[in-house]
């Protein structure tokens, strides 16, 4: 019988692994309980956030005794309820342990059986700045201070990163991260146009070295700007990146598919 648990209901939980989207998975009785940014081991005290009738989302509210693989969140912006990351709490060793279980996992679950060897995850020398490309949200507080950044988990508040906080993100490429402050120096004093566009999102795409970043004519001139095809999506790319990766260099443009 599955315990009863109703919304805003205060409950201790031991956190047993991590789930497919990030979140820490724990039971209540036979309650199946999701709460995000924890760690397998983990006491905390949570509220019952979400109800439904074989499981329940949770929000943290205390860690009462705190897993051995948490780490100090390198960075603040984590901190601050960036929805962006999910494991930057994790040593980085677990992290890859628990991508590989649950790659694992799902393949076991699609060929129905449990004689699957997966290849441990090769390290990152230094896993910071790793990806290319990003979509940040773009949105003007007040209708007047322009704020860009990330939402906020399960939210459409947007953490700022890059405009009042001039900040860098930790996950995306220098070059992607010295392109977004560029965008914001430029649009400081284009506001308007920004609410005329309705321009929600900003996407960037850039090779991982610094000085490999193509940006297209941000100072001045926004008209031309590269619109993509999908409505209030600004992609603020040159024709073409490249990329260097396993010996060899790519040619990525901003509208194509390119994940490493």
């Amino acid at each position: 019988m599955i315990m009863p648990a109703a919304v805003n209901d205060l409950v201790t939980l031991k956190i047993e692994k991590l789930v497919n989207g990030g979140d820490g998975f724990a039971h209540l009785d036979q309650l199946a309980v999701f709460v995000p940014r924890t760690a397998p081991q983990d006491v905390v005290k949570v509220r019952i956030a979400r109800r439904k009738k074989n499981f329940a989302r949770a929000e943290l509210l205390e860690i009462i005794s705190p897993s051995s693989c948490r780490v100090t969140p390198p960075c603040p912006f984590f901190l601050n309820g960036c929805g962006g990351c999910q494991w930057l709490h994790l040593d980085y060793a677990v992290q890859l342990e628990t991508k590989t279980a649950l790659v694992a996992e799902s393949i076991c679950h699609a060929l129905k059986s449990n004689l699957v060897d997966i290849p441990a995850i090769l390290p990152m020398s230094n896993p910071v700045h790793y990806r290319n490309k990003a979509t940040v949200k773009c949105t003007l507080a007040g209708n007047k201070t322009l704020e860009l950044g990330f939402f906020a988990r399960q939210s459409h508040q947007v953490v700022d990163i890059f405009a009042q906080s001039k900040g860098a993100c930790l996950a995306l490429s220098q070059g992607g991260n010295r392109f977004l402050s560029e965008c914001v120096i430029a649009l400081q004093d284009h506001l308007s146009w920004l609410r005329q566009r309705k321009v929600t999102s900003i996407a960037v795409r850039s090779a991982h070295s610094a000085d490999n970043v193509q940006p297209v004519r941000i100072s001045t001139d926004l008209p031309e700007f590269i619109f993509a095809g999908r409505k209030k999506i600004v992609e603020l790319v040159a024709d073409q990146v490249i990329i260097h990766c396993g010996g060899r260099d790519f040619q990525v443009t901003g509208n194509s598919f390119f994940q490493t």
